[in-house]
């Protein structure tokens, strides 16, 4: 069975087709792919604390503090589940456990914190099927020169968040949404999106004394905007976190590289019912509101993906052309 492939847009011409066909027919057909890897399989074991290498020596007193801290981040009103993975509980299981750690607030030892953690929580191995050996992503802490002052060194201004910048939870509309959120501002009476990176660079903050550090270097900061926190060393010595990073909203899609006729709708967006172009053999995926508001989501794009894979082989069937199907070239 031929290998099917997706990219996010792809160009399927005739011609192309129309010459597979051809060679099939005088030439021996292709050794078959090798089979693709098995797909990572999450797989969870339970373990005693004992089990854990340096436990019983190390002092979890930080770990409490920074899991109080977390627990401010979870609203008291708010229910359902913490995330779109079922294994991590509901807000209420997490929130008794919150309010339990608050009776520890300054645990006299680390044996007492250490209880803590003991009480609530169970350990639990990861596993890649049944082997323990995987593959682990970190997250990347970049640290950034600045200063409380703009000057001739400090001229990348990092802001405060501002008054009129809202978060909507979109579980409070719909539990299937629950984990995922907007950003946007009201203006006339309606929600939209908040100021895009470039309005902001051009003064959409200035006069609003939004200014809480200035750092050295555009492009550190640039990256701190991706990452969404950071450090800034100061000139002074002293070193600042930043956990929020206004300048990471507002980010815009630009289609015009795709010099196709037709692609782009007057709204900017790529136009076609459910990712098929109104241009023959092309096709997009990932765009918000493609099919619903879940096509920008992991688990929408999968179900777009299979419409357009159909769409794909219709047309490649309708053609009569190639039995063989070389992979499509992403355009990227």
């Amino acid at each position: 069975m031929p290998r099917r492939f997706w990219p996010s847009a792809a160009r399927l011409g005739a011609p192309a087709l129309v010459l597979a066909g051809l060679l099939s027919g005088c030439a021996a057909p292709p050794p078959a792919p090798p089979a693709p890897p098995p797909a990572p399989e999450l797989n969870l074991r339970p373990l005693s604390f004992e089990r854990l290498e340096g436990w019983s020596e190390d002092d979890p007193r930080e770990a409490l503090a920074a899991f109080r801290r977390s627990c401010e981040k979870l609203p008291a009103s708010a229910r359902g589940p913490i995330s779109p993975e079922p294994a991590f509980g509901d807000i209420d299981d997490w929130l008794t456990v919150c309010a339990a750690a608050e009776q520890h607030a300054d645990p006299p030892s680390a044996a007492a914190a250490r209880a803590f953690f003991e009480s609530w929580f169970q350990p639990w191995q990861v596993l890649d099927g049944d082997q323990p050996e995987g593959l682990f992503t970190g997250y990347y802490e970049p640290v950034l020169n600045g200063s409380r002052r703009s000057g001739p060194f400090y001229q990348v201004p990092l802001h405060a968040p501002p008054a009129d910048l809202l978060r909507i939870d979109l579980g409070t509309f719909n539990p299937d949404l629950a984990g995922y959120a907007i950003y946007g501002r009201v203006e006339d009476g309606q929600f939209v999106p908040y100021y895009s990176r470039a309005e902001i660079e051009h003064g959409a903050l200035a006069g609003r004394r939004l200014e809480l550090l200035w750092v050295d270097d555009p492009i550190a900061a640039f990256f701190l905007q991706i990452q969404g926190s950071g450090q800034i060393r100061l000139d002074d010595g002293s070193v600042v976190d930043v956990a929020t990073v206004v300048w990471a909203t507002g980010f815009r899609p630009d289609f015009g590289w795709v010099r196709v006729p037709g692609f782009v709708g007057d709204d900017g967006w790529p136009a076609g019912p459910r990712g098929v172009a109104s241009a023959a053999g092309l096709y997009f995926l990932g765009i918000p509101f493609q099919y619903a508001f879940s096509s920008m989501l992991v688990a929408g794009a999968g179900r777009d993906a299979a419409f357009v894979v159909d769409r794909i082989g219709e047309r490649v069937r309708a053609s009569g052309a190639a039995r063989t199907l070389a992979p499509a070239r992403a355009i990227r």
